[in-house]
């Protein structure tokens, strides 16, 4: 910083040129400069924002996803980057809905970002605003649609009411997580989050979260389990790249075999 706040006009600055190669197109060199941004300032140089992170890894995921699949990507992009693949997958599937509410509604501050953690980290929430569990792309449903899009739009004032309330990000996602739970409907929840913000109402994310039940180890673990239940039992078995996941699948099986026969 001290040599950034000495330069002057005058001062001669080095750089580094990007150079096209021989018979490379315009569109696969503009990947590489986006792979070299990347490495230069999500992670090394000096560190974008989230939401500026998350952008930029959006961009580089829609420039592989043709003809590969999105663990493949989110593979390749946290190993070029050096960056935790959890981190890969869950800033890109966030930007998606922060990019889908800029689209429809107000936009949400770099501040505010961390709020949309309410809404990307759970199958069932994803479900309720539209989300693919497969794709995590938005999906079509003419009978939800309305749903799907009323919800989204009102994120944003659902995050001031939270910011008003006093609630952090943990409070306001426990929140929400709890809404979705008991096969609550985009109908349903949409209801929800109309009436948390009529001013009228007695119901807001304060009262919710003070009826608030804290889960013991068992519960969080029979909800998890569950979960996991649901997704697996809709693995697509006959899928030509299955078999790409087999031992994940045989490392699964071998550990509940273990727990089962030590529960026995």
């Amino acid at each position: 910083s001290e040599a950034i706040n000495n330069c002057t006009e005058s001062t001669l600055i080095p750089v580094l040129l990007a150079n096209k190669e021989v018979g490379e197109s315009e569109e696969d060199f503009k990947k590489e400069i986006r792979i070299t941004q990347g490495i230069a300032n999500v992670t090394v140089v000096k560190e974008w924002s989230q939401v500026a992170k998350a952008k930029h890894l959006t961009a580089l995921f829609n420039d592989l996803i043709v003809n590969n699949r999105a663990p493949e990507v989110y593979k390749q992009l946290s190993t070029e980057l050096g960056i935790n693949l959890k981190e890969v997958r869950e800033l890109i599937i966030r930007y998606k809905i922060f990019s889908k509410i800029c689209e429809i509604s107000d936009p949400i501050s770099d501040d505010n970002w961390g709020y949309l953690e309410a809404f990307d980290k759970n199958i069932t929430i994803r479900k309720i605003i539209g989300m693919s569990p497969e794709t995590y792309e938005f999906i079509s449903n003419d009978e939800e649609d309305e749903y799907y899009e009323e919800i989204l739009s009102d994120i944003p004032s659902l995050i001031k009411h939270a910011l008003l309330q006093g609630l952090n990000t943990k409070q306001f996602r426990d929140v929400i997580i709890d809404i979705s739970k008991n096969n609550v409907t985009s109908e349903d929840f949409n209801l929800i989050i109309k009436e948390i913000l009529d001013p009228a109402s007695e119901t807001s994310l304060v009262s919710l979260k003070n009826n608030l039940k804290i889960k013991s180890d068992k519960d969080q673990w029979e909800d998890d389990l569950k979960n996991i239940l649901e997704k697996i039992s809709s693995f697509p078995i006959v899928s030509d790249w299955a078999i790409d996941l087999k031992e994940i699948l045989e490392k699964i099986k071998e550990k509940t075999d273990k727990h089962l026969k030590i529960i026995s």
